[in-house]
């Protein structure tokens, strides 16, 4: 157990600094750098192989392994969420440009010098191509969450430009549209919290169930952390838990496709 803590506390202690890049117009998520810490991190394995039993091994790294997974996932969701929320603000700026009476090149370059980043980018793109009239769709990004946004707001442009019809209502009807959408995401993501927190909780309970029998002096871990029968139980257990968690965020995923 000592050696465990051990090593515990030498994983802590080369853990990666975060490092965000300056200077950019729109915040961009911030990254592991790991690799500063790759060499620190596989002389930490090697020496975990040495001194651990192996089943103890594999069941830390398949619990590393899922919060990861699960890490990696909820950033990746933030991100999707956060550049929705800058589209809606750049259809706000279009709108609003709009309705004043400004031209819609015009409107796609404020939006585009406003934003800055790569969705600023895009507004900048279209306002381009805007500009020698012709189709927007070369200039939309066609990948990322906001995809299908970028898609109305070009197919909103052709039907302005063959039908004669206002630009500024089909824009602000794909505001509207993308406003509702995550309104929606945002009830379902509270209504599902209770079901997520179930799942977390059962997950946990094997671990209290071991700390309980610990301090009772059943000596659990001293069964679990040892090699034949325990050791084997113990990977079984820790895998089981584990697929039981990602497939419940799969089941409370789905929910919101």
């Amino acid at each position: 157990m000592t050696q465990a803590l051990l090593l515990l506390a030498s994983a802590l202690l080369i853990v990666p600094q975060r490092h965000s890049r300056l200077g950019m117009g729109e915040s961009s998520p911030r990254r592991w750098n790991w690799k500063l810490a790759a060499a620190p991190l596989a002389g930490l394995m090697l020496l975990a192989v040495w001194l651990l039993p192996l089943s103890v091994v594999i069941a830390v790294g398949i619990a590393g392994a899922t919060l990861c997974v699960r890490w990696r996932r909820r950033r990746r969701l933030m991100v999707q969420r956060e550049e929705l929320i800058v589209l809606e603000s750049g259809l706000d700026v279009v709108v609003g440009e709009l309705r004043v009476g400004a031209h819609p090149v015009r409107a796609f370059e404020v939006t585009a010098a406003e934003l800055g980043g790569t969705t600023g980018e895009a507004f900048a793109a279209i306002a381009a191509r805007a500009r020698l009239g012709v189709t927007l769709d070369p200039a939309v990004p066609r990948l990322g969450p906001s995809a299908s946004q970028w898609n109305r707001i070009s197919r909103g442009w052709m039907l302005a430009q063959r039908h004669g019809l206002a630009v500024a209502d089909l824009l602000d009807t794909c505001r509207t549209d993308l406003q509702e959408r995550q309104r929606f995401t945002a009830r379902v993501n509270a209504g599902l919290a209770g079901p997520r927190a179930t799942a977390a909780v059962l997950t946990g309970l094997p671990v209290v169930g071991i700390g309980l029998g610990q301090m009772i002096g059943a000596k659990p871990l001293s069964v679990l952390c040892a090699d034949g029968m325990g050791g084997a139980l113990l990977v079984v257990g820790v895998t089981l838990a584990c697929a039981g968690l990602l497939w419940s965020d799969v089941i409370t995923g789905k929910a919101l496709r």
